[in-house]
């Protein structure tokens, strides 16, 4: 065992920030796992496949094979490309400590044992980092709303799916994500309330609530109004809106959890 391990000493973890990129220590970790114990052709079949490149016959074994896999390893795939290799091929514990050394706001997690299990095993799902999120109980809104958009609802469920898959892809699509995640939002306002103006819909909805609980549709109509605002959004992109991640994934939360409320209110008779 190193001095290091023996000791507890580690190098101080960058804040995990980084989005779409593999650096070095990822990467190696990538040649680590397809690798082994030397098995280098076997790399190269696998990294020419990802690449959609037929393999050169030429190149016939482990000797030949290591410079062309270091290379196409280090400068041809993209960064989800190495990310797709990560999940078939790595290890959990191994992906997990190269996030952590270089401050990539990302994690693997086992398909399926759930979060944390098995972190030795091989193969898994890489999903952003999200601690805050996660200890607030907010990565459950999507499951949370899925399941309420049914029958007359089940036309926002695809724009919610597909917020969703722009809020997590690889790569992240911000805009699209507040726009998904609006526009589903706009659709259920307009069945429970019937009116076509998402202004007047949710006003209709908390007409007959009290004040307190009528700020809930301000802050329900600001989202809207964000959105609108937004360059790219809902309108032209004429200005380079340079929405953050964060941004996305706030206002994404904020109209689940308001599609949630709007639903299940309906349900228990509670709207006029």
């Amino acid at each position: 065992m190193a001095f290091s391990e023996r000791t507890g000493h580690r190098r101080p973890a960058p804040e995990r920030t980084n989005l779409e990129q593999a650096p070095d220590a990822v990467r190696l970790v990538l040649q680590r796992a397809l690798v082994g114990d030397s098995e280098w052709l076997s790399a190269y079949r696998v990294l020419s496949d990802a690449l959609d490149r037929i393999p050169d016959s030429g190149i016939w074994s482990d000797r030949f094979a290591e410079e062309h896999v270091r290379s196409m390893i280090s400068h041809e795939l993209e960064w989800f490309e190495v990310f797709d290799l990560l999940e078939e091929y790595a290890t959990v514990d191994a992906v997990n400590d190269a996030f952590v050394r270089t401050g990539m706001a990302y994690e693997m997690v086992a398909r399926n044992d759930g979060r944390g299990a098995r972190r030795n095993s091989t193969g898994g799902e890489i999903i952003l980092f999200d601690p805050t999120g996660e200890a607030l109980g907010l990565p459950t809104v999507d499951a949370d709303v899925a399941p309420l958009l049914k029958e007359r609802f089940e036309p926002a469920a695809i724009q919610w799916e597909r917020a969703i898959r722009a809020l997590n892809g690889r790569p992240s699509d911000p805009e699209k994500a507040i726009g998904e995640a609006m526009g589903a939002t706009e659709a259920v306002v307009h069945q429970i309330s019937g009116n076509s103006s998402f202004g007047n819909g949710v006003d209709d909805i908390f007409r007959a609530e009290p004040d307190w609980v009528k700020a809930l549709a301000k802050s329900i109509k600001a989202l809207y109004g964000y959105a609108s605002q937004a360059p790219g959004v809902r309108h032209g992109r004429y200005a380079d809106p340079a929405i953050e991640h964060a941004d996305a994934r706030h206002v994404v939360r904020v109209c689940g959890a308001a599609i949630a409320h709007l639903i299940d209110g309906e349900r228990a008779g509670r709207w006029g």
